[in-house]
Order: structure tokens, then sequence, then C-alpha cells
């Protein structure tokens, strides 16, 4: 029951510390259970949103992380330079500027690459949706480590993920 809670509140936002032995507060499992749903009730509308957007990139094979609401915003995770190139075609960039030919073996021309690919991303969805990626991060770094280059998308509001579910299921 508290761990109900606590991940009901930490979806809104809301920190909620918790003892050693589980307890929080004061608050006992029928409290616990009954604050948690109405938190839900809430978050309705946000929980469906994330739904819908699974469903898009599932039907667009996208292969990203699931989103999830965190803090009342939708967070989309790391994406590899391949899928980023992918949704930033689906949000309307030029495949041709996307799809641009790489030298697979060259480090350099790989992160160069990965940055202009994040960078088309960010535009597209800025273009597309009408809001920007502010939590952007482009991991350049992965090619010490020989795993494959990432770009964090980080958190974007309810009405950005809503928009953009529009346009995975309708186009930009």
């Amino acid at each position: 029951a508290v761990h109900a809670l606590h991940d009901a509140l930490r979806q809104a936002g809301v920190t909620a510390r918790t003892s050693n032995d589980g307890d929080a507060c004061t608050v006992d499992a029928d409290d616990a259970i009954t604050l948690a749903r109405v938190v839900r009730e809430g978050l309705r509308e946000p929980l469906k949103t994330i739904e819908d957007l699974t469903g898009c990139l599932r039907a667009h094979d996208l292969g990203m992380e699931e989103p999830c609401l965190t803090g009342g915003k939708v967070e989309l995770g790391d994406v590899s330079v391949p899928v980023a190139a992918q949704l930033a075609v689906l949000l309307g960039a030029s495949p041709e500027k996307v799809n641009t030919a790489c030298d697979e073996t060259n480090d350099l021309a790989r992160w160069a690459h990965g940055e202009r690919v994040g960078d088309l991303l960010t535009a597209a969805f800025r273009t597309a949706t009408g809001h920007t990626l502010v939590d952007y991060l482009f991991h350049p770094d992965c090619l010490s480590c020989r795993r494959e280059m990432a770009l964090t998308l980080g958190r974007i509001g309810v009405d950005a993920a809503q928009r953009l579910v529009k346009i995975l299921q309708y186009g930009p």
C-alpha cells in the first residue's frame, strides 16, 4: 500500500518520505490506497497520454524506452542515433538530411553524425509540436566504451506529449 502511494506521489512530482520499516508518516494501508487512487484520478489524462504515446512508438517500431510520468512531465528517456533519426523524419525532418552517409569506422564522423541527427530532431520536434526538448543531451562518450551513442530526450510537458501523439498518428 505504501509503495502504491509512493509511486503515485512520485508520478505527480511529490516526494514522499518513508521510514525504514515502510511506513509513510501516519497513513494506514486503507488511507494510503485511497490517497493513491485520488492522486491517480488526477493523473488520468497524463497517464492516458503516456499509454497513447507508447502505442504510437510501438506502431512506428521505434526502439525507445517506454515513456513514464515523473514530476507531472513525460519522461522520454534515451534513444540511439538511428532511432533519433527515424523519429526526426516522422516529425517532418528531411530524410535526405537525416540519413546522410556516415563512415561508421571513423569515430569523429560518427560523432558529427550524432550531433547532426540530434540537432535535426530537436528542430523537427520544435517545429512539429511548438515545444522544445529542454533536457536534450547528446552522449558521444559512448564511443569510448564501444557502446552505441545515445541521445537523452528528457522530459516534456503533457501538452507536448499529446501533440507528439497526434503527429505520430496523423503526420506533421
